[in-house]
């Protein structure tokens, strides 16, 4: 067998039947802990990266079908998890999660974090009217202010935001129109007391 040949229509119809849908669903469970839908994803298709890389590994030993797609799943998302990329940004392709300010192992191990920008704040981005001072001064009083916030009404503030319909924010959070209006009326409160110190 040669070291670099490709798998057949075959063994390709095989990985996208057996391994593809089984790997989609496995690792859609395993990183359900990621708060962030953008991180879980992430996982998700890092997951399906590897599978993916892993199979041609395996086809080019011509085992590409004899293992089980449960084996190929599984080592993909140890994979992952222990912050193991499959395409290294690093010299001769390897990966150092150390280096890495996007992963997991070197947040924790350097006590640092990132953070999605909420829409709110890229919308914010387009605002030519108001001083960049103000802007930069809003943006700092509302992250602290919102990070004072109970983690259901930061998802409510950052839907609202938006400017999206409070109705609508309230169906899809499972929330009361009414609980809503209450939340808002104490958020503008909140939000004045903070701005008054």
């Amino acid at each position: 067998m040669s070291a670099d040949r490709a798998p057949s229509p075959a063994e390709t119809d095989y990985f996208l039947a057996e391994i593809l849908p089984r790997a989609r669903r496995v690792a859609w469970k395993t990183f359900a802990y990621f708060r962030c839908d953008a991180r879980r994803e992430d996982a998700v298709q890092d997951v399906l990266l590897d599978c993916w890389a892993c199979f041609r590994r395996l086809c080019e030993g011509g085992r590409g079908t004899r293992v089980p797609p449960g084996q190929v799943v599984r080592f993909s998302v140890l994979r992952v998890k222990c912050a193991r990329r499959t395409l290294g940004s690093f010299p001769r392709g390897g990966h150092c999660p150390d280096r890495d300010a996007l992963s997991p192992r070197s947040q924790l191990a350097h006590g640092h974090r990132t953070e999605h920008l909420g829409a709110w704040d890229a919308s914010l981005k387009d605002d030519t009217r108001t001083p960049v001072v103000d802007q930069v001064v809003f943006r700092m009083d509302f992250r602290a202010w919102r990070g004072r916030q109970a983690p259901r009404d930061v998802a409510l503030i950052d839907d609202l935001a938006t400017g999206e319909i409070p109705y609508h924010v309230a169906r899809r959070r499972q929330v009361c129109p009414a609980t809503i209006s209450k939340l808002r009326v104490a958020w503008r409160q909140s939000w004045r007391t903070f701005q008054s110190r």
